[in-house]
């Protein structure tokens, strides 16, 4: 499978592949671009990041999965009212 990214390109490398872990005041920063909180954001990030790793899912393809999987997850703790904030960390 070859990969062909279009005109300019910005890359965000926080997989650790050709970077070093983000902070944690990136970590921060990546949570509240992405309009979350840290609880749903980050199971939401890794659950599709193998298969973006391997080629099987476009970054958009991973994003929006990312982005289903952590709506869902919002909606499902407070439908239930379970969970608490919690760090950034893991």
């Amino acid at each position: 499978m070859s990969i062909s990214i279009p005109g300019k390109v910005i890359v965000f490398d926080y997989g650790e592949v050709i970077s070093v872990t983000p902070s944690e005041a990136d970590r921060t920063a990546l949570v509240g671009i992405a309009g979350g909180d840290a609880e749903q954001f980050w199971p939401a990030y890794w659950r599709h990041r193998n298969a973006l790793d391997q080629g099987t899912l476009t970054i958009q393809q991973y994003w929006r999965a990312s982005s289903a999987s952590s709506a869902r997850a919002g909606r499902t703790r407070r439908s239930t009212g379970s969970g608490s904030p919690t760090s950034a960390a893991g």
